[in-house]
């Protein structure tokens, strides 16, 4: 170290100045449980919960209309986190989140270096909105006509004024820092970390990294970007993802280490909480069995749940039905042990049914009239002559005529 000093050059270490400063703004946007409990939203009479799906659900809003205008996922997520960060030093009640958002996604555009105009971005909202109003107001509409919104209407106007406005706020809110690290970076470092080391081969290293993509575009619709920094968020996410996956196929632990947990360095107060807090963004989902990707998707929800509740992990009321979206049949009653009782008929019975017994009649006369009529025509057609008289038989071919024609001449 002494002769390094004396030549001039520094000694090396772990981070690196820039990455040191990436660390310290991180730092900047990190908020204690106290501080997210006394937010502003909570001074002006807005409950726990009720903020809690005010970002669910405009975090679902954000990843839709980035979906819609074909966003990068970089640029989705770092609206997301955006949105995240402003609102916490902001009510929901005092701005209109909906316009925020919308600003949020133009931001993460310019930030990400990926161009959308504002028009676009004010024709997705307008249409997701619209499907947003049918649903809430009649669930049985599933199509309906939709008018696309004018450009040179008042309305118009209104909405891109009000996005430039809500523009300005954040980048005044945010005090110009858009340096944001999404999760998605940082879980594949884990994971590439993890497979240097010779813990996990190549083909997994793929199927983890797809799961922790899933799980980090969950992860932005709550505020655990606002509580752990984001190295302990992925390597929450990549524990996650090994769990997440199917049983056989699963991972073990190397020999030399107890448990995944000694593997990435996670604590285990900080991965039980983050697990809490995803288990309840997760147990909401209800993917459809559109295609292949949505059932692998709630393969996979299912078996993560289940993993971790099995730990002990987090607490699950019914895991089936969170994940599966469909109630457990409630238990039968078991079936009276012993033979039925057997009926004994009296002058004072009821007749029996006579239409019962008639059709049951002709049942049999049929069954036995079809097996005579088979058993009689062996190695020929049925004795009806039309078809196959709905059994798998083959017609035998026509019999040869007896006249004969004369052959063609060329």
């Amino acid at each position: 170290f002494e002769k390094r000093v004396k030549m001039g050059t520094r000694p090396k270490v772990g981070l690196s100045e820039a990455q040191m400063a990436a660390k310290r703004r991180e730092e900047k946007w990190l908020f204690t449980i106290d501080e997210l409990d006394n937010s502003p939203s909570r001074a002006d009479g807005i409950s726990s919960d009720d903020e809690s799906v005010y970002r669910r659900k405009m975090g679902w809003f954000i990843q839709e209309v980035g979906k819609k205008l074909e966003l990068t996922g970089l640029a989705i997520t770092t609206a997301a986190i955006f949105f995240q960060r402003y609102f916490a030093l902001h009510s929901y009640k005092r701005q209109d989140r909906w316009m925020i958002a919308c600003a949020c996604l133009l931001l993460s555009c310019k930030v990400e270096e990926y161009p959308c105009r504002v028009t676009n971005i004010i024709k997705a909202q307008h249409f997701l909105r619209f499907q947003l109003e049918i649903a809430k107001k009649s669930p049985n509409i599933i199509h309906e006509e939709y008018t696309p919104l004018d450009t040179t209407s008042e309305e118009y106007h209104k909405t891109k004024a009000s996005i430039m406005s809500c523009e300005k706020s954040i980048m005044h809110t945010l005090a110009y820092d858009f340096s944001v690290t999404p999760p998605h970076a940082a879980a594949f470092n884990a994971v590439q970390d993890i497979t240097k080391r010779g813990f996990i081969d190549m083909k997994m290293c793929g199927k983890l990294c797809q799961q922790a993509v899933n799980l980090s575009n969950d992860s932005v619709r709550t505020n655990l970007c606002l509580q752990y920094p984001q190295e302990v968020a992925a390597k929450c996410l990549v524990y996650m993802s090994i769990y997440s996956l199917d049983p056989e196929i699963r991972p073990h632990p190397p020999v030399s280490f107890g448990s995944w947990t000694e593997v990435l360095e996670i604590s285990e107060s900080s991965l039980n909480d983050f697990c809490q807090q995803m288990v309840m963004i997760l147990s909401l989902l209800r993917p459809s069995d559109a295609d292949q990707a949505n059932q692998n998707r709630k393969l996979a929800i299912k078996n993560l749940l289940k993993a971790l509740s099995r730990m002990g992990r987090v607490k699950l009321t019914n895991p089936s039905v969170a994940v599966a979206g469909k109630r457990t049949r409630p238990p039968q009653p078991p079936p009276p042990s012993g033979p039925p009782p057997n009926r004994v008929e009296s002058r004072n019975s009821p007749p029996p049914n006579k239409k019962a017994a008639f059709s049951h009649n002709a049942q049999v006369d049929v069954n036995f009239r079809t097996q005579s009529s088979l058993q009689n025509n062996q190695g020929g057609s049925l004795s009806n002559g039309h078809g196959n008289g709905g059994f798998d038989r083959k017609r035998p071919p026509p019999p040869k005529s007896d006249h004969s024609f004369p052959e063609r001449k060329e």
